[in-house]
């Protein structure tokens, strides 16, 4: 199957603020029963990253040649489903594009061909455009991350709506279709928020699995965790894995990838995209 891609008065001008990683555990309308323990998105205990992005990180990724065998992958389309079924994963990327992290990740994508979703910020989708384009190109969907990275909760409404229609605006600019998807980041969302949202056709995604990999873990401990927690729902449940290509150096990320897709690979999962 072809792969598809799948402040502030509302934008007069471009919404801006600073940009931070997202929570590792989030709550949301698309968790699955059960997820609570793994979700607190108020608690900065919980680990919110304190650090702005800074799109001109300087740490080169470095990059081991390993012996790939592709995994089985199902491709859902840009307009399909806010959530992968039963034996599903979904890798999903917050945070970029970023100029150092996000073209590694996706050649470590491709070299598996497995396909992910990024959520993107809109401010750095301006900056890196071309990015977006690899995103697409590599049969991946890109959709709304805000346009700075803010608590959406903290926001009137109409600053909600120039962070969503701000990104979804750049990124139609770009790829010519707007997202159908957005991630509140640090998980922050609430009734008025989804309303809001839902207002500028986008639905919210969350996630159910969380290893914390904005705090670079050893890359095995990135890959155990989300192996673990894989474990915990139960080899049938659907899987949405959060995780990060901008927002900091992302080199344990990175090479947590191989063992991870391989790993969930063997466990039976097979990926997809959203959205």
């Amino acid at each position: 199957m072809t792969v598809l891609v799948v402040l502030m008065a509302v934008v007069t001008s471009r919404p801006g603020g600073a940009n931070q990683s997202d929570l590792g555990a989030a709550t949301g309308s698309t968790l699955q029963a059960g997820d609570q323990a793994n979700a607190d998105p108020s608690s900065t205990a919980s680990g919110d990253d304190p650090n702005p992005v800074t799109p001109e990180e300087t740490i080169a990724p470095e990059t081991t040649e390993t012996t790939v065998v592709p995994v089985t992958t199902v491709v859902v389309g840009p307009s399909g489903p806010a959530w992968p079924g039963p034996g599903q994963v979904a890798l999903t990327f917050d945070d970029g594009p970023d100029p150092t992290w996000t073209q590694a990740i996706l050649d470590t994508l491709a070299r598996y061909n497995v396909p992910a979703t990024f959520f993107v910020i809109g401010s750095s989708v301006e900056r890196y455009p071309e990015l977006v384009t690899a995103m697409v190109n590599g049969g991946h969907s890109v959709q709304n991350h805000t346009w700075g990275h803010p608590y959406l909760t903290q926001l009137a409404d109409d600053g909600i709506a120039g962070q969503l229609s701000g990104t979804d605006d750049v990124i139609e600019g770009i790829l010519g279709k707007r997202p159908t998807c957005y991630r509140p980041p640090y998980g922050a969302a609430d009734a008025r928020v989804d309303a809001v949202a839902a207002s500028v056709g986008l639905t919210k995604v969350m996630w159910n699995v969380a290893p914390n990999d904005y705090l670079s873990p050893p890359p095995q401990a990135i890959v155990d965790n989300v192996v673990a927690r894989a474990g915990v729902l139960g080899p049938a449940s659907p899987l949405v894995v959060v995780l990060h290509d901008g927002g900091g150096n992302r080199q344990a990320t990175l090479d947590s990838l191989p063992g991870m897709i391989e790993a969930l690979s063997a466990a039976g999962y097979s990926f997809v995209s959203v959205c």
